[in-house]
């Protein structure tokens, strides 16, 4: 996650010139010789001023785009693109790898458990997950079934029921 800040924070360089050259031109225009004093003082103020404002603008910034990478990257679970020769296939996620055990959940207004599965890859150029169907959990669930409600269907990185597990195994 700091790699991923710190590479926004290197991609978006005028926003260090932004923050850069106002301090610069202000800590110019401080030290510059006056013969009032409260001219001086004036300009330390000023200085100040346009420092924190300049410090919270970039601050809340930051923020904003963390808080943007967290959510993007790593909130959401991979969702059925489409199934191809008895393989589903899923939206990238770097929750999941190769050779994996998934749970594969129907969701609708709650998450009801229907199958366990397999990642047998991820494709390099696309990233999508390629998951094979080891059993379903019931007769109502077969791949037809899962052709038809697609948009619902996610994946999970856990199986549930340990029982379950070892029939899996």
């Amino acid at each position: 996650m700091w790699k991923d800040i710190l590479t926004n924070s290197l991609t978006h360089v005028w926003e260090w010139f932004v923050l850069i050259v106002p301090t610069i031109v202000s800590l110019v225009l401080t030290w510059y010789p006056s013969d009032n004093l409260n001219n001086i003082s004036s300009k330390v103020f000023i200085t100040i001023i346009i420092i924190l404002f300049i410090s919270l603008a970039y601050t809340i910034k930051l923020l904003i785009t963390t808080v943007h990478m967290i959510m993007s990257n790593y909130s959401s679970l991979p969702k059925l693109k489409t199934i191809k020769r008895e393989r589903l296939i899923f939206t990238p996620s770097d929750l999941f790898a190769p050779q994996t055990s998934v749970a594969i959940y129907y969701k609708d207004d709650i998450e009801e458990f229907i199958a366990y599965g397999t990642i047998e890859t991820i494709t390099t150029s696309t990233r999508y997950i390629q998951v094979m169907v080891e059993k379903f959990v019931n007769e109502k669930w077969d791949m037809d079934k899962l052709e038809e409600i697609k948009t619902k269907i996610i994946i999970k990185p856990s199986i549930p029921n340990f029982e379950c597990r070892e029939e899996f195994a």
